[in-house]
């Protein structure tokens, strides 16, 4: 029997042709997969950061909601309190803790949704201000001394939240302002 030089010269040519099909598959395969893991990796990044920018937002919206209610406490100051029958008045987002009201609940979220224990500052944040009285405060200037001055001394809080994602951000500030006497 005669054989064919053809097959003589390349022995193995026809089996190598499926081996290169299904390493470039292979590799095909691996290549999609890699595709669509850094694909879901992106979207979760995007999701984090826009959930960054919701939280950054809320804060500055509570910095500012803090900035209102601390111009209420001097409001407050000026109108109630630096009178000749000093009186610091029971409303809505103001406490006298100084008269034995109770202080604010400020970790109980139902407190918060009471619109007659908050007040609103912008599209989600609330504050509530706390009178505590008249406190012999030393000032900065007079730390190495025993020199005090009277102030009006009011604890603030304000909370912002976003109801999309929960986010919350709460901030607490003591507010001082001279007691005229």
């Amino acid at each position: 029997m005669k054989r064919n030089a053809r097959s003589e010269q390349w022995p193995s040519r026809h089996r190598n042709r499926g081996a290169v099909l299904a390493v470039a598959l292979l590799f095909l395969v691996i290549l999609t997969l890699l595709g669509f893991t850094v694909l879901g990796v992106s979207q979760q990044e995007q999701k984090m950061a826009g959930q960054y920018q919701r939280q950054y937002l809320i804060q500055e919206q509570t910095e500012a909601c803090l900035k209102i209610a601390e111009a209420d406490a001097a409001n407050a100051v000026n109108t109630q309190l630096n009178t000749a029958t000093p009186n610091f008045v029971r409303s809505a987002g103001h406490i006298n803790v100084d008269s034995g009201a109770t202080p604010a609940a400020i970790s109980d979220p139902a407190f918060w949704t009471d619109a007659t224990n908050t007040l609103a500052c912008g599209e989600s944040a609330r504050y509530v201000v706390e009178y505590l009285g008249v406190r012999s405060i030393a000032d900065a200037a007079d730390r190495y001394t025993s020199r005090t001055r009277a102030m009006h001394s009011f604890r603030i809080t304000a909370r912002g939240r976003d109801t999309n994602t929960d986010t919350q951000v709460m901030l607490q500030t003591i507010y001082l302002r001279n007691a005229i006497y």
